[in-house]
């Protein structure tokens, strides 16, 4: 079966047994500065890409002179934005958390992939541990400080689906889901969790992503070799970050 999107060890010259036809975008490592910025625009501003998150991350990337330290997105969410200060909090178990900071909020990143099998292990949990705290009579303040982390080393998603691709785009392997009791409602015995997935926003230095819009036996008319990136990087251009998906999910316990 075919799939509309690969991620490939090396250059384009290093994978010529893909079927590769006029490009409509592609951003090479031997490029000057200015020709890889117009071809990432250019990608950017792609309808199928352009309106999801992979542009936003990586408008912000390459912003890096420029951008806000703390950029908010919104979408379905009751949540206003955490305090920068509770999210260094989080990821500071894992991450360097002296740099930019991007957040998703209400974006459904559980539903992406195989995040459900992390988001539904803490959930297990935190369940076990409000049941038991409850019929122990443990303060409710204590309650709402349970938390967990899980490591997610790969996301297994759907290569043929432009979204778990966009999403994928956005924030690659490697990454950390935290989870914790965020509200408690003990007459209707539920409670929400807090899911916060994040990980630094970088990339590999000799991969070459191969994209094109559909799953057919089309040839991929997007190439982008992330020494590019790299290349950015040197000129100070680009920029790394931490990078956060937050959502809430109501559970009954």
């Amino acid at each position: 079966m075919s799939n509309n999107f690969i991620k490939r060890k090396g250059h384009l010259r290093d994978n010529s047994d893909l079927n590769v036809g006029k490009f409509n975008i592609k951003v090479l490592e031997s490029y000057d500065v200015h020709q890889i910025l117009a071809e990432l625009k250019s990608f950017m501003t792609l309808g199928v890409y352009g309106q999801f998150t992979s542009a936003k991350a990586l408008n912000y990337y390459i912003d890096g002179k420029n951008r806000l330290n703390n950029e908010k997105y919104f979408s379905l969410t009751e949540l206003f934005g955490l305090p920068k200060d509770r999210l260094i909090d989080i990821a500071k178990k894992n991450l360097n958390v002296t740099q930019d900071f991007l957040s998703f909020y209400g974006y459904d990143a559980m539903s992406r992939g195989n995040l459900y099998i992390y988001a539904s292990s803490i959930k297990r949990i935190l369940i076990d541990n409000v049941r038991y705290a409850v019929k122990n009579n443990i303060l409710r303040d204590n309650i709402l400080k349970f938390y967990n982390y899980q490591t997610i080393p790969e996301i297994i998603r759907n290569k043929n689906s432009i979204p778990d691709n966009d999403f994928y785009f956005s924030i690659g392997d490697g990454n950390y889901l935290y989870g914790q009791v965020h509200t408690l409602n003990e007459r209707k015995r539920e409670f929400q969790i807090l899911y916060v997935l994040y990980d630094e926003y970088n990339w590999d230095d000799n991969v070459t992503y191969f994209i094109k819009r559909n799953s057919k036996n089309n040839p991929y008319r997007i190439v982008i070799e992330t020494a590019a990136f790299k290349k950015l990087e040197k000129e100070g251009i680009a920029k790394p970050f931490l990078q956060f998906f937050i959502d809430t999910y109501t559970v009954s316990y």
